[in-house]
């Protein structure tokens, strides 16, 4: 057999491999776990960096890898795909507003935009007012004027209030420096790559990067920027906006919707006898198939996205919970609450990640917590010396646990149940989630995509 034989087979193993797996989108199966990663304890901006490619802007979004291909999100509304063997860029695609409505929805949305831009500084001006003449009452309470400037007053910002409301569907929403419009890690079926933007804006594209479908599904409305990234369960994909909700993988088409809020975590799939199920960060359970909710909101996480083990399902922060899950969902079978944390109230904007009978936490301030996963007792809790926020979710990498701040630092920690510090590697700021293919770690940083690897 040839050379040029061996490479075809050879690609047309790579090819059905590809095909064959199962989705890969936030932390790729969402656990953040790469147990078999033969990947260096160390690097640094020059130290086993296989290369790196400078980009075009910033993302908080995790890159996903699919064979030979990179695919990343780039601020605002651009996909791209880069190749894994040195980070070129083999195509872009935006999906910004011009690029998916029609001209009257673009100039609809312009004008919205504009109004809006008016009303909130009008809203501004009236909560000043507003202000002052309740101070003023407070040393004059029967002054009967006041009382009337302020009974008119209110009644003019409510009313100013309702109008915003209104033109928020019709305007691009409103967003956090932080956040931007590109934090959703794309998810990918080995076919396609599926996107969602803090614009409300969803796409599908193939390898190649063909659109196959856009479309808006809906708009965040909170002001902070959405960051929950689409999961695919079958041929269901599922998007959490303020609403959840499923829609055909090969059409873009809405198959059901299910009322719930704008959280910040993304939703997970959970097995449950032979099926799978979506839970998001407000403890839902929900079928694919129609989006019925099979359990009621069992705990609300603030800000990270919920964990699932063997037929364990947790919450992780602040008095989280655990639930055990049971072996069918129905009327007569629920999750069973296990036990509740004894974590301190601060913000748990990382994800926790799972390792043999331990569950490794980080808050907002930098104190790492390990928990035993049967009961909640916490094992130890350490303030790491990194600057910066913990953004990024902690990863198992190897047998190693991996915890990162936006400042670009990662610590390398020795699992178990106390701590032990392995290494300090130090990159430039990022917000991302480290992923391992192939024994190559990829870290998305707010500048470029480094391939780390021996």
């Amino acid at each position: 057999m040839n050379t040029k034989q061996l490479s075809l087979i050879s690609m047309a193993l790579v090819a059905t491999s590809v095909l064959a797996a199962d989705p890969s989108g936030w932390r790729v199966d969402g656990t953040g776990r790469f147990p078999n990663a033969d990947i260096p304890t160390t690097w640094s901006a020059t130290e086993n960096v296989i290369w790196k490619k400078e980009l075009p802007d910033r993302s908080n979004a995790s890159p996903i890898v699919i064979g030979d291909k990179i695919f990343i999100c780039i601020e605002p509304t651009t996909l791209a795909c880069l190749s894994t063997k040195d980070g070129s860029i083999l195509w872009k695609k935006d999906n910004a507003y011009a690029d998916v409505l029609t001209a009257d929805e673009v100039t609809s949305n312009k004008e919205a935009d504009k109004s809006i831009g008016a009303l909130m500084k009008t809203s501004k001006t009236l909560r000043k007012q507003k202000k002052q003449l309740e101070n003023n009452l407070k040393n004059d309470a029967q002054n009967a004027e006041l009382k009337e400037r302020l009974k008119k007053i209110s009644k003019e910002g409510k009313k100013v209030n309702e109008q915003l409301k209104k033109l928020e569907i019709h305007a691009s929403p409103r967003k956090h420096k932080v956040t931007g419009n590109s934090s959703p890690t794309p998810v990918s079926d080995g076919q396609h790559v599926y996107v969602l933007y803090g614009t409300g804006i969803a796409a599908c594209y193939d390898l190649s990067g063909n659109r196959v479908w856009a479309r808006i599904v809906e708009k965040p409305t909170h002001g902070w920027g959405h960051c929950i990234s689409p999961l695919l369960i079958g041929d269901t994909l599922i998007m959490h906006v303020r609403n959840v909700y499923g829609l055909n993988k090969k059409t873009g088409a809405e198959k059901w919707k299910h009322p719930s809020e704008a959280r910040w975590g993304s939703p997970i799939k959970a097995r449950v006898g032979e099926n799978d199920y979506a839970v998001t960060a407000n403890g839902e359970i929900l079928d694919p198939k129609d989006g019925k909710d099979l359990t009621g909101k069992l705990f609300k996480l603030a800000y990270n996205s919920p964990m699932v083990e063997g037929n364990v399902l947790y919450f992780v922060q602040a008095k989280g919970k655990a639930f055990e899950l049971p072996d069918t969902l129905d009327a007569d079978n629920k999750p069973k609450e296990l036990w509740k944390t004894g974590l301190k109230g601060d913000r748990f904007y990382a994800s926790p990640v799972y390792h043999n009978g331990l569950i490794y936490a980080i808050v907002r301030g930098r104190t790492m917590s390990v928990l035993d996963a049967k009961d909640g007792t916490v094992l130890y809790s350490k303030k790491l010396a990194f600057k910066g926020t913990p953004y990024p979710s902690m990863i198992l990498l190897g047998d190693k646990i991996c915890v990162s701040s936006d400042d670009g630092t990662s610590i390398i920690v020795e699992p178990g149940r106390e701590y032990k510090e392995l290494a300090v590697n130090k990159l430039e700021p990022f917000r991302s989630c480290p992923v391992v293919a192939q024994n190559r770690m990829y870290i998305r940083t707010l500048k470029h995509l480094y391939c780390i690897g021996k």
